[in-house]
């Protein structure tokens, strides 16, 4: 499981949360390696947190909950086509991918 950090070698960006206007809400950034180009992915009144790239590069997971709960989302490294992969009342955060 790659999670935060370091993407898999096809990502050049590397994923963390972030709070980008210093109220608390923490949201999903990526970054260039060598700290430039930070961009904001997610923007919502929920915090998201602990992005892990898929092993191809394709896929970020992501906590989130934007459903009432903690639940797992996933989206595009551009931050398009966040689909919700959980959404029961339980609470279900700490995703990861498997080889």
């Amino acid at each position: 499981m790659t999670r935060g950090g370091a993407p898999p070698a096809r990502a050049p960006l590397n994923a963390f949360h972030c709070d980008p206007d210093g109220t608390g809400n923490l949201e999903i950034c990526v970054i260039n390696a060598d700290g430039t180009s930070l961009v904001r992915l997610t923007n919502d009144p929920a915090i998201d947190e602990y992005p892990a790239w898929s092993r191809d590069g394709t896929k970020i997971l992501f906590n989130c909950s934007r459903n009432g709960n903690a639940n797992l989302f996933m989206m595009n490294p551009d931050g398009t086509r966040v689909t919700a992969i959980t959404g029961n009342p339980a609470t279900d955060e700490d995703g990861g991918w498997k080889p």
